[in-house]
């Protein structure tokens, strides 16, 4: 059996966190447990399970990629 962990923080250029997906089996709350978001404002919500292209395609929603460049 694999088992794969993974967190993916994404912080502004300051440091503060934007937002942190993550599998570590701490937040046992959510109901998508173990994966679970970390929010900017201290709270952790449900997330499926994330890979980095998903964390991308999340980014993209928020931060639009110029194809132009």
């Amino acid at each position: 059996m694999n088992i794969v962990t993974y967190s993916f923080h994404w912080q502004s250029a300051n440091g503060k966190l934007i937002k942190r997906w993550d599998n570590v089996p701490h937040h046992n709350e959510v109901d998508t447990y173990p994966h679970h978001l970390h929010l900017s404002n201290g709270k952790v919500i449900g997330s499926t399970a994330m890979n980095l292209n998903k964390v991308l395609k999340e980014i993209e929603k928020i931060i639009p990629i110029d194809e132009g460049i």
